[in-house]
């Protein structure tokens, strides 16, 4: 009986996803979106099950949490995504996060507001 359960919120999840894609209302994923028992250090697995569930590429998946929660936000101008003379943090992974979005897990180095605040190497 759960499983039936499960299989009926997976399906309406991925049909109200589907609306939402069709009326082009914008995807937000992040850990402050409302994402019960997720913490600011979950987004990776977070992100990867909102993919799944929502049947977005790892680019969608990517841009759900990057330069589509900061045009939502009202603050497109200046980040959410890297172009010159906005403040963006990078994360760079080993691995490709547009082939599989796990290899934000792997992370070399972080940069906040263009300052390295984490390197692995």
């Amino acid at each position: 009986m759960l499983e039936e359960s499960r299989k009926t919120t997976l399906k309406n999840l991925r049909t109200a996803f589907q609306e939402m894609r069709r009326l082009e209302i914008p995807m937000i994923a992040s850990t402050d979106a409302g994402i019960p028992g997720v913490y600011h250090e979950d987004l990776p697995d977070a992100l990867a099950v909102f993919a799944q569930i929502a049947e977005l590429s790892p680019e969608q998946a990517l841009r759900s949490a990057t330069s589509i929660s900061a045009k939502a936000l009202g603050i497109a101008t200046s980040t959410g995504s890297l172009e010159t003379g906005k403040s963006a943090d990078l994360l760079i992974v080993d691995g490709d996060p547009l082939q599989d979005l796990s290899a934000v897990k792997s992370v070399f180095k972080i940069y906040a507001s263009g300052r390295d605040v984490m390197s692995l190497n």
